[in-house]
């Protein structure tokens, strides 16, 4: 009986490690995301700085800022950040007045 209680506690006990990493691999992507939807919005509104002042606010890095002026009041962002060792892309567009 000692033997199967000892085998059952030793797959418990790998089985609820599987979860912790899991659960720690859906909040790295959960964080990188929030940072690059942060950054984007924030560098369609000011710029590449504000973009990074978010990404960095995140604790995360952008690694990429890709600006693209169509006209006078219509601005589209698209970045990329880094958090955690997890890279997200998010994109965000200004339209003002127009």
């Amino acid at each position: 009986m000692l033997p199967l209680v000892a085998v059952l506690f030793a797959l418990l006990v790998v089985t609820a490690s599987g979860l912790v990493g899991v659960s720690n691999a859906v909040v790295a992507r959960a964080q990188s995301q929030i940072a690059a939807d942060a950054s984007a919005l924030a560098g369609a509104a000011d710029g590449r700085l504000a973009a990074e002042r978010l990404a960095a606010a995140n604790d995360a890095v952008l690694t990429a800022f890709d600006q693209q002026d169509a006209y006078a009041y219509q601005r589209r962002v698209e970045v990329k950040v880094e958090a955690r060792g997890v890279v997200a892309v998010a994109a965000a567009e200004r339209v003002v007045g127009g």
